[in-house]
This record gives structure tokens, sequence and C-alpha cells, in this order.
């Protein structure tokens, strides 16, 4: 069996207990139905900071960890799958690791609303990001050691590894940006707070669309936004109306994809 056929395989495999494991991930579907979210799942970014991700993550890890040195003692095996890891290939697997966060970026800019890419493989993050991180390590273990026998710099393991890190991270990023920017509504005490429930988030590039379009809004000195309580919270300028205020934030997030409901 060739090398990236037997890593996926222990992965689907370490993903199995995870049926019966007590955790606060939302179980993933069996088909992705795209441009809606129901409102009777609970919503988590599946971040590596969330509740039970790290142990799925070290786990994941040493059960791939364990693969690859069974096969790193096949030569060929080895040289074989790194010759398969393309720069496309390591973009392809930060897609996967990042619950494929950069798509919703772009269906976020055509105002489309969620695909729900998150609610599906939100839940596989840990194992995806286990698999890329061993790969990674193996590759560079190759490369070092080619490295020190006089080989030349392959610049594509270069690229393809900062492709890799930043798309698979780029949710964590997302959610420090947006958090970082609500700051704003918690530290000021000038002005009223309005407070609306999001409906259709599924991710934090959601929380970033429905941010930025709130913060638009004629009125709004902050926002900051809650996947997990799919709300949002806004400072009001003191100097607007805020029924004024409040339908246009209404109307904002229907023009950027997503619903609202007054608190």
């Amino acid at each position: 069996m060739a090398p990236l056929t037997c890593l996926s395989a222990v992965m689907a495999w370490s993903a199995m207990p995870a049926a019966t494991t007590r955790m606060d991930f939302v179980q993933p579907r069996t088909a992705l139905v795209a441009m809606s979210v129901p409102d009777d799942i609970s919503k988590s970014g599946y971040l590596v900071w969330d509740d039970g991700f790290k142990e799925i993550f070290f786990v994941s890890v040493a059960a791939f960890a364990g693969v690859a040195a069974t096969l790193s003692f096949n030569e060929i095996a080895v040289q074989a799958t790194i010759s398969k890891l393309s720069t496309l290939g390591w973009g392809a697997l930060g897609l996967l690791s990042s619950a494929c966060c950069l798509f919703q970026l772009i269906l976020n800019a055509m105002s489309v609303g969620c695909a729900g890419f998150n609610t599906v493989l939100g839940p596989f993050r840990p194992y995806f990001l286990a698999f890329a991180a061993v790969l990674q390590a193996w590759v560079w273990t190759i490369e070092v050691d080619a490295r020190v026998h006089g080989a030349p710099a392959d610049a594509s393991v270069v690229v393809g590894s900062l492709l890799c890190v930043s798309l698979s991270f780029l949710p964590e990023a997302l959610s420090l940006w947006v958090a970082r920017r609500g700051g704003e509504v918690a530290t000021s005490d000038d002005g009223a707070v309005l407070m609306l429930r999001v409906i259709g988030m599924g991710c934090t590039a959601c929380t970033a669309k429905v941010q930025d379009a709130l913060a638009a809004v004629p009125g709004v000195a902050a926002a900051a936004v809650d996947l997990e309580a799919e709300s949002a919270t806004l400072r009001l300028d003191g100097s607007y109306c805020e029924v004024d205020v409040r339908e246009e934030a209404v109307k904002a997030l229907d023009a950027a994809g997503f619903g609202a409901k007054i608190n």
C-alpha cells in the first residue's frame, strides 16, 4: 500500500472514536448541504484552543508518526511520497486543515452567506492538522538530510510549507482579528449597546464578514460577534437614532447573506 494511502487509512481509523467520545464538537454530517446552516445545530469554530481539540490532535499525531516511522524504512516509498507533495498538494491539505476557510472567505466577498464547510469539515480539523504536521516533519527531515549531503535546496518545499501553514491556521488568525476588533465594544462606555441574534453563521470567516457588515452601518462605533452565541453586540454612536441603526443593521446583514433577530 502506498504511504499516503496508509496515512489516510490511519486518519480514518483515528476519527472513529469521535462518535463515542464526549466532546463539545458537533459530529460531522454525511453530506455537504451548501448555502445554509440550520439553526438547530450548535455552532463551533473548531479552533485549536477549543476544548478537546488538543487531545485529539496529539493522539492523531502519535498514530500518524507511528505509520510514518514504519514507512520511512522503505526509502523508495519515502521518495515516492515526497514526489507527490507538490505545492498544490500542500495547498489542498492546508484547505482541508482549515475546513476550507479560504473558500468561505471568497463566498463572503460575494455576499453569498455560509456554505457550511466548517459544519462538515470542522470536526475533522484535529486529524487533518495532525496529518499535515507529521507530513511536514517527514518532508523536512528528508530535505535537511539532502542538504547535508550536498543536494541543492528545494524551493518548492519552503513554498509548500508556508502555504500549508498559512491556510491551516487561517481560522485562528481570523478569530483573533475579530476578537481584537470586537474588544472596542467592551472597553468603551460611550453610546448605547444593541444586541442582535445573527442567523446563518457557521465559522470564523462568517463572523469576520458579519463584523465588517455591521461596522460599516452608520451609527455603529464598534461591533463584536460571537459565533457560539450566534450574536452580535453593537456599540452605538450617540448621534444616531437607535431605531434607525437597528433597521440598517438588519438590512446590512441581509445584504451580506445572513439574517438577524433583535434581542
